[in-house]
């Protein structure tokens, strides 16, 4: 790896989203190293270069320098389609391959591109990679680590384009599809959608890979009380984002997490249970000073669910029972992240 994009790699580090998890990955020992892809984009999508696209070859090199990343280490294409959409592949040997579709770089001007630059080259950075299939299939667990990466993936976005209105804007346009002659930039306004949501999330919000577009506007905010883009100078040590994340944290679990977060108290519940019951099991008899203990700890619900679960079974077809229970939450709760 070059050692000017190690450099980049750490300074970033600092202000990496608490929540998002550096991974050991067995797959990033071993990454491809791009000629198909390449080959396929050279053939099927218009690469950026200052001959034939000078403010886009602009925009991509004055990000590349903004978050130190030697310029030989990133290729970037357009692809045609109306989609909103861009994409980041890590290759091996420290490069990368960037693509956008024709829709967002119709959509965004040359400052809001950097934004979406930048916040391609955070995953890059970050050494995130994808995860399986788009929100199905996939764990709670691994939902919310992919919507973490977005949060510091957008911090680099917004180094990128220097400017929290130029990110916010980006975030707009790209998640209304609406183009700038019909928004009025009112940032209050449209973080105060927050404010109008549930703040008991639906199961549909937690399906999600990406948090919704105002949180992620709020989680920059946030994030530039502490680090002011302007102020980012290659040389600049970025402050620690403890009590940003924090912040952060709270509004994800608020709107984006409140689902699993119930989920997650049931699923405790249910496991205390079966761990005491198993416990119970292993001695042979569920004794009156027993359904004492899981009455006062549990309530009197779960004493009935207790009392009709021994009914009809031996001591160790009951214990053997309550093991595979515990086996079962315990699987549950590591899918929700617990």
């Amino acid at each position: 790896m070059d050692n000017n994009l190690q450099y980049a790699q750490e300074r970033l580090s600092n202000i990496r989203f608490a929540l998002d998890e550096q991974l050991n990955d067995p797959t990033l020992d071993n990454l491809d190293d791009g000629s198909r892809l390449k080959s396929f984009a050279n053939l099927q999508h218009l690469k950026i270069t200052e001959g034939v696209t000078p403010k886009l070859y602009e925009s991509l090199e004055t990000v590349l320098d903004r978050l130190g990343i030697p310029h030989q280490s990133v290729e970037a294409f357009v692809f045609n389609s109306p989609e909103i959409q861009a994409e980041c592949f890590s290759l091996a040997g420290g490069q990368c391959v960037l693509r956008f579709s024709s829709g967002l770089v119709d959509l965004l001007d040359n400052d809001e591109f950097k934004f979406v630059v930048g916040h391609e080259l955070g995953h890059f950075l970050y050494s995130h990679i994808g995860l399986p299939g788009e929100g199905v299939g996939r764990t709670f667990r691994q939902l919310k680590q992919s919507r973490y990466q977005e949060v510091s993936a957008d911090r680099v976005g917004l180094i990128g384009c220097n400017s929290l209105d130029v990110a916010i804007k980006a975030l707009v346009k790209s998640s209304s599809g609406l183009n700038g002659s019909h928004l009025r930039f009112d940032v209050g306004t449209y973080l105060n959608q927050l404010k109008k949501a549930e703040e008991h999330s639906s199961i549909i919000e937690e399906y999600s890979t990406h948090p919704s577009s105002p949180l992620r506007c709020k989680a920059l905010f946030w994030f530039s009380l502490v680090n002011d883009p302007l102020q980012m100078k290659e040389e600049t040590l970025l402050a620690p984002m403890s009590e940003v994340d924090n912040r952060v944290s709270r509004d994800l679990i608020k709107y984006s997490e409140s689902y699993t977060a119930s989920l997650q108290l049931q699923l405790l519940s249910e496991l205390e249970l079966w761990s005491k019951l198993d416990e119970v099991s292993s001695k042979g008899s569920f004794t009156k000073s027993d359904q004492v203990v899981i009455a006062d700890a549990f309530g009197p619900e779960m004493l009935q669910k207790a009392l009709n679960f021994y009914e009809g079974k031996t001591a160790s077809e009951a214990q053997e029972h309550a093991k595979l229970k515990v086996i079962q939450f315990r699987q549950q709760l590591h899918d929700l992240g617990y």
